[in-house]
């Protein structure tokens, strides 16, 4: 194997995502890609890659002349071009791991949304869809976060009475994939520690560019049209017009806002920023206008509003918490965010399971059947698969 220098990975080209306060989005992205071939360059890597690379920025350029003329036939194969460039005919495909999501909606009424108005927009309702950085306005799509943070941040941080989360999770015996574009540079490098194969590294260093024009942060949030969300809506149109894995239902993807907040962020484990996006695909809807794929392989758990969940969440910080899990089912809702952190704005950080997120996490991944132990404190018995099976039902 080649020798690699890791250090590669934390170089300012590589760094996402890509911020710019002047010029136009497709010059901030031009030039973020041309100095990222500087880099590929310096550092000696394949000519193989640095041409694919180049060849890349030449489909994106013209991506954007084309969609600025109107011309969206001549932009989208533009597009699928530049893609084609970087895959090889193979995209960054995962497993949808087995783990609890969350959804959250801003609630400033007194009258909390049922698990239904916590599922995606239904098909009758589309005309509330806006434009969203991986979907086109009266698309609805399934978006859920790896995390309660993460979901907190992508609503730009309400306060958190307003904060109405849900638990989502993937039915028992369904399976599916996404394509992945939510390895950072920061996470690739803190896990190459292990052995990495040279084919691996340079297939990242291919995809990588592919990561970046999915995240660019929005100059000007109150714009209608938002360029920077050109290339991540065509990734979900070659998802839904390609057909290329019938397993492969949507796109876990790095929260942009988490770096907003701090870069730091990214240092942590994934599911603290971490997004999914799962588009609608059946033509017609359920009876209760939700699309049949997506009901049959996910389903709201359960929810409460922001005020229900500062009174839970409180009561767990006051008295500590027992988790008493089934025999059955040994830590089968342990946080997977023991050792994450959360980043301030100013650097500070605050260890995850320290959080009001944390204990958000912990009174929806636990029955409501929760009593107090004789030194007070709250003791909560996790879902057991069987219980799972049940609210499927």
């Amino acid at each position: 194997m080649t020798v690699f220098n890791k250090n590669i990975l934390l170089s300012k080209e590589m760094c996402i995502p890509i911020e710019y306060t002047s010029g136009t989005c497709e010059d901030a992205a031009l030039k973020k890609i041309d100095s990222y071939i500087s880099l590929l360059e310096k550092n000696h890597i394949s000519l193989d890659v640095v041409n694919s690379v180049r060849e890349f920025r030449r489909n994106i350029s013209t991506m954007f002349e084309e969609y600025y003329l109107g011309h969206q036939a001549l932009a989208y194969c533009a597009f699928k071009k530049s893609l084609k460039c970087l895959m090889n005919d193979r995209l960054y495909i995962v497993d949808l791991p087995k783990e609890s999501f969350y959804r959250a909606r801003v609630n400033s009424n007194n009258k909390d949304f049922t698990n239904e108005e916590m599922f995606h927009i239904k098909y009758n309702l589309r005309g509330k869809v806006a434009t969203q950085r991986f979907s086109f306005p009266g698309l609805p799509c399934l978006y859920l976060g790896a995390s309660s943070y993460v979901c907190w941040l992508e609503l730009n941080r309400p306060a958190l009475n307003q904060f109405q989360v849900a638990l989502i999770k993937q039915k028992k015996n369904t399976f599916c994939k996404v394509i992945d574009l939510s390895v950072h540079p920061q996470k690739l490098y803190n896990d190459m520690d292990q052995e990495y194969k040279e084919d691996m590294i340079l297939s990242y260093l291919k995809w990588w560019p592919i990561i970046a024009m999915c995240s660019i942060i929005v100059k000007n949030e109150n714009d209608p049209f938002k360029p920077e969300y050109i290339f991540p809506q065509y990734i979900l149109q070659y998802l839904l017009e390609e057909k290329m894995d019938s397993e492969i239902m949507g796109i876990r993807y790095i929260s942009i806002k988490a770096g907003k907040v701090s870069s730091e962020q990214y240092k942590d484990n994934y599911r603290t920023y971490t997004n999914y996006v799962f588009p609608i695909t059946s033509e017609e809807p359920t009876a209760e206008g939700f699309c049949h794929r997506l009901c049959n392989n996910f389903a709201v758990i359960k929810n409460y509003s922001g005020k229900e969940l500062e009174v839970l969440s409180d009561a767990i910080r006051r008295s500590g918490v027992v988790l008493k899990n089934n025999d059955k089912t040994p830590n089968i809702f342990a946080s997977p965010l023991d050792g994450a952190g959360i980043y301030s704005s100013n650097g500070f950080s605050v260890p995850y399971n320290k959080t009001v997120f944390d204990r958000i996490e912990i009174v929806l991944n636990n029955k409501d059947n929760g009593r107090f132990s004789d030194d007070g404190a709250l003791i909560i018995e996790t879902i057991s698969e069987d219980d799972i099976c049940d609210m499927f039902k």
